[in-house]
């Protein structure tokens, strides 16, 4: 969602939408015990397409090239399956900007902040070293987007709740 003014005055029902990214991760972590952990996720840059929506024309006002990046802990559940452990996390997310494109919209700048996070998934160890993993993030990200369009200056607080859904292969040393 978001909250736009063009040239000062508020512009209403306008939004922005983005259409799905895909990026490879990487989680790096760390096992503190067998219940406590905490992993660093970063991933390859996607590019996403930030379009008009709503009371907006459905253009594309420019795009933002950028590297996700979620810091978590993680609490696992005792099982009775030794080759299976779901596991809860919570954490914070950022979306590191690495430069913005012109669309409809000019002077395209984002500044993106940091946010919260929380996830579910669970572990599947074949060896005592390598497993498989499945894991549902769910993040909450806002940036101030500025620019102008059509040479009038326009601001707007964009709000973004991208659902992650990964899978890998857990490799322990």
């Amino acid at each position: 969602s978001a909250d736009l003014s063009i040239g000062g005055a508020s512009v209403p029902g306008a939004d922005v939408k983005v259409d799905e990214n895909y990026a490879i991760s990487v989680d790096i972590g760390y096992r503190f015990s067998k219940q406590w952990s905490a992993t660093l996720t970063i991933g390859t840059p996607p590019e996403a397409e930030l379009r008009g929506a709503g009371s907006l024309p459905p253009v594309e006002l420019g795009k933002l090239r950028y590297g996700p990046s979620v810091l978590a802990g993680q609490y696992h559940f005792k099982s009775n399956n030794p080759r299976f452990q779901p596991y809860i996390g919570a954490g914070l997310n950022y979306v590191v900007n690495l430069g913005e494109s012109d669309g409809a919209a000019s002077d395209l700048e984002v500044k993106t902040k940091v946010g919260p996070m929380v996830q579910i998934g669970f572990e599947s160890m074949v060896t005592e070293d390598v497993g498989l993993y499945f894991d549902v993030k769910k993040l909450w990200a806002e940036a101030d987007v500025s620019g102008s369009i059509g040479g009038a200056p326009f601001d707007a607080e964009v709000t973004l709740d991208p659902l992650i859904v990964g899978t890998g292969i857990i490799w322990r040393f």
